[in-house]
């Protein structure tokens, strides 16, 4: 790990943070601002620039409506791994499958997805 200098009226500077990355793609504040963005969100792993492995709870608008009907990959260019609901995962997700009330989504796809489903969810 290294620290990077602080650019003066950075958006970490403003928050008082130091940027420490943890690898090339990969810093502290991006981690934790991820992690920060929605309430929802249970956790996230960024694999690459464009792969990241996320952990959320159902937004309130999925419940009682299908995969199709809600098309995560058209509108936010994220897939579905697996639904778990009262300690029983689903890998194997079909376009009928209707959200359920604790139902928690992993989920693939890209940082800016994912962020953007957790800002469209709160509307």
């Amino acid at each position: 790990m290294f620290r990077e200098s602080l650019e003066s009226g950075s958006k970490t500077a403003a928050l008082g943070m130091s940027l420490v990355k943890i690898s090339n793609e990969t810093t502290w504040s991006t981690y934790l601002a991820s992690r920060l963005e929605t309430e929802r969100m249970l956790d996230f792993v960024q694999l690459s620039e464009r792969i990241n492995v996320s952990k959320m709870v159902v937004p309130d608008k999925f419940i009682g409506k299908s995969v199709e009907d809600i098309n995560l990959r058209k509108h936010f260019g994220l897939n579905i791994i697996a639904i778990e609901n009262n300690d029983n995962v689903n890998d194997i997700i079909t376009p009928d499958y209707k959200f359920k009330q604790n139902d928690i989504l992993f989920l693939s796809g890209s940082k800016d997805g994912i962020l953007e489903l957790s800002v469209w969810s709160k509307k």
